[in-house]
């Protein structure tokens, strides 16, 4: 395997925020409408949430991925579900990008 050539495009810095807005919104409607409590129970859904966004993101081509894209797109769902659940900020995130 080789080394992820030019991971995001600039469009990275306004897809992320944008999905783990949209995931923190929807993973409280979902849990505010089913009654869940359960801390982990919560995260599992945000993190589910937050991939489901993040590929629909690629498919519709909001954010231009590198080379290999399915490669782009498994990171493009770690970072989103990290940010979604309070893991890291933005900042540190695009750091680890760069």
């Amino acid at each position: 395997m080789g080394d992820i050539l030019g991971l995001f495009s600039s469009d990275f810095l306004w897809v992320l925020p944008l999905c783990a807005v949209l995931t923190i919104v929807i993973t409280g409607l979902i849990c505010r409408v089913f009654g869940i409590k359960l801390s982990w129970l919560k995260q599992l859904i945000s993190w589910i949430v937050g991939a489901i966004l993040a590929l629909v993101a690629c498919e519709f081509q909001l954010i231009l991925l590198g080379y290999p894209e399915w490669q782009a797109a498994i990171c493009l769902c770690v970072v989103v579900g990290l940010v979604s659940n309070g893991i890291y900020d933005v900042p540190i995130i695009k750091s680890w990008i760069k």
